[in-house]
């Protein structure tokens, strides 16, 4: 491994701050979010891709269009291109570029049917096979369908824990989502273990949670991934979990 110097032409001189999530986009951009000192986007200027310039978006109370909350948790490209910043403050934002100029859109046709209240808090997205967008918040799960050939409009649909219902989720509060190579969708919680998701997520999802009961060491889950053989990897808040999601076993 090898330290890169000189990455970015324009790197500020106190550096990016508290970097939370990384994330690069189809056009070869790189996204930074941070806790508490904005967005920064990287784009490329040589073919090499050692190079890039950097600009910097943080709230401007004055400014409506610019970034809404300076906690950046999560950003996502949708199946269209377009580039969606998930806050933990403000909850989502939809990028806008023209002509150079960048425009973070909270309001209008895309955000029309975004639930009022809660999911302000947004700590991951990810997308499902189909191009929705799966949103893990403190207040449950959002689903984002962004397919604008029918209607501008998105359309959302909200999950949250109801209690004694054995195929609901297991905790509204969510960490982290993780599609794996089947296609399938696994949320990670905080203090219900992991869940799977099944169904058709805009008419009725059903959900399988995997707790201490069933051998995961600890229900509070900070994230997963999946190894080539299908395994799951499962991050709890003191031990990493292997499943073996086929034969049900940890």
């Amino acid at each position: 491994d090898q330290f890169v110097k000189d990455f970015f032409v324009n790197e500020p001189a106190d550096g990016l701050g508290n970097v939370y999530v990384i994330y690069q986009d189809s056009r070869e951009n790189i996204w930074f979010g941070t806790k508490g000192n904005g967005l920064f986007k990287a784009t490329p200027i040589d073919k090499e891709g050692t190079k890039y310039s950097l600009q910097h978006f943080r709230n401007d109370v004055k400014n409506n269009e610019s970034l809404t909350s300076d906690y950046v948790y999560s950003i996502i490209e949708d199946k269209n291109g377009r580039v969606w910043i998930g806050s933990f403050a403000t909850g989502m934002m939809l990028v806008e570029e023209q002509k150079g100029s960048v425009k973070f859109i909270h309001t209008g046709n895309a955000f029309k049917n975004y639930p009022k209240e809660g999911f302000d808090h947004i700590r991951h997205m990810a997308l499902d096979p189909a191009g929705n967008i799966w949103i893990a918040a403190t207040d449950g799960l959002l689903i984002l369908n962004t397919d604008g050939q029918r209607s501008s409009v998105c359309t959302y649909k909200i999950y949250r824990r109801v209690s004694d219902n054995t195929t609901g989720l297991g905790s509204s509060d969510i960490q982290f989502i993780y599609s794996d190579l089947k296609g399938r969708m696994w949320l990670a919680t905080s203090g219900a273990g992991v869940s799977l998701a099944t169904g058709n997520p805009f008419e009725q999802l059903h959900f399988k949670n995997y707790t201490k009961k069933d051998g995961l060491p600890n229900d509070f889950v900070l994230s997963c991934s999946g190894d080539k053989q299908g395994n799951l990897w499962i991050a709890t808040e003191n031990v990493l979990s292997r499943f073996n999601p086929e034969k049900n076993i940890f």
